[in-house]
């Protein structure tokens, strides 16, 4: 009897971690969500990204994130709106390459960003993504909410 006890116990171990909340680097398919608005106005440049529809994608363990800007400007020079890709070096930092953009410095259109950070809230299921990109003469935060994770 003793052994099917102890069978019964790592059965219902097993099926309670697996029932667990999933950890803010889980593997994530396009989830939708948004970006908040934040304005910076830096030492002769100033950064903005509107409030508007965002989609994020990691999968654990990659060094890269797919990220999507409804509306995101440097300096009211580059819009740089439309799909991201960033690419880590370390856990929290790396360069973001602003896809299809035609005619855009380099130092604009691939920066550095620092600082990322992924909170998971497993009570009402969102995925709250913040960093900040390095533009030059400007330092523009990015945080968005991500839905039914």
């Amino acid at each position: 009897m003793r052994p099917m006890r102890t069978t019964v116990l790592i059965a219902a171990s097993i099926i309670s971690l697996m029932a667990g909340a999933p950890s803010a680097l889980a593997d994530f398919n396009m989830t939708s969500g948004q970006t908040y608005l934040a304005v910076t106005n830096g030492s002769g440049n100033s950064c903005y990204i509107g409030r508007a529809p965002s989609t994020y994608s990691r999968v654990s363990g990659s060094f890269r994130a797919l990220m999507t800007f409804g509306e995101i400007w440097e300096g009211g020079r580059y819009d740089l709106s439309g799909e991201a890709l960033l690419t880590f070096s370390s856990a929290t930092a790396g360069r973001i390459a602003f896809g299809q953009q035609t005619g855009v410095a380099a130092d604009f259109a691939n920066p550095i960003f620092q600082g990322f950070t992924e909170t998971y809230n497993a009570t009402v299921k969102t995925l709250t993504v913040r960093y900040s990109i390095l533009f030059p003469g400007c330092t523009q935060a990015v945080i968005a909410v991500y839905h039914g994770i």
